[in-house]
């Protein structure tokens, strides 16, 4: 008779060794499907590539607004400018005219002494007559 404890152990040192051939073809043969080594190797290079796309896309998203927010400061500097020139012609505007209001009052000033003074001395030379 056969050792029972044999057999056993030698049945389940055949599972482990068809576990085994099993592993090695899906890891490293493939099985009719690339191996798992060339899977993973495959997904590495895919993962690569993305990387450098998005890095890519990155670079010139940034690029691009980087461009755009540049033309939006120079149309704000171009507004304020043009904003600030204007408030320096409006202010140079509102001085001129205080200065034409006092040469408009030195005039009428100068106007009325000199009327003043022409009667005074009509007056005095009708009285002197």
């Amino acid at each position: 008779m056969a050792n029972p404890t044999a057999s056993n152990n030698n049945e389940t040192l055949t599972r482990i060794q068809d576990n085994i051939d099993e592993l090695y073809n899906a890891i490293y043969k493939g099985n009719g499907v690339p191996s798992l080594l060339q899977q993973i190797s495959d997904v590495k290079a895919q993962v690569k590539i993305l990387e450098n796309t998005i890095s890519t896309q990155l670079n010139s998203i940034e690029t691009s607004v980087n461009l755009k927010i540049e033309s939006f400061e120079a149309v704000l500097e171009g507004k304020f400018e043009g904003i600030s020139k204007q408030l320096n012609e409006e202010f140079a505007k509102r001085e001129n005219n205080k200065i034409n209001w006092w040469n408009h009052k030195t005039v009428v000033a100068t106007t009325v002494i000199t009327c003043a003074a022409s009667i005074v001395t009509l007056i005095l030379s009708k009285l002197f007559q």
